[in-house]
């Protein structure tokens, strides 16, 4: 899609799962920032994972929906297994690293990661 925008995501996702964390996801990132970050940061996540928390990226340790670096982070078996946890997890990786979903966004676009 042209300027980075983001294609409109399904109200619900494949599996009953993946909905249930993404409705607990927008929940979190109200609390965190309000509902303007929600796009950049549901984008982020569909992009790295499509939503599914035992996404594995071939290519280095990272992994689950945020696709954090497991080794760098040192990151045990309550992120592995834990939805709810990497989402958090990523809430505050963003907040922490960019200030908002929509500059994570941004270094996402020139960068192909965040």
């Amino acid at each position: 899609m042209n300027n980075g925008e983001a294609t409109p995501l399904p109200l619900v996702l494949p599996t009953s799962h993946q909905a249930e964390i993404r409705n607990f996801a927008y929940f979190k990132v109200l609390e965190e920032w309000g509902r303007g970050e929600w796009e950049a940061f549901d984008w982020i996540m569909y992009k790295e994972s499509n939503w599914n928390y035992k996404a594995k990226n071939p290519n280095s340790s990272a992994t689950g929906i945020p696709q954090a670096l497991v080794i760098t982070h040192k990151l045990g078996d309550e992120y592995l297994n834990d939805p709810e946890y990497q989402v958090v997890w990523a809430i505050e990786y963003i907040s922490n690293t960019y200030g908002t979903p929509t500059k994570a966004k941004q270094h996402h676009l020139k960068n192909n990661w965040y």
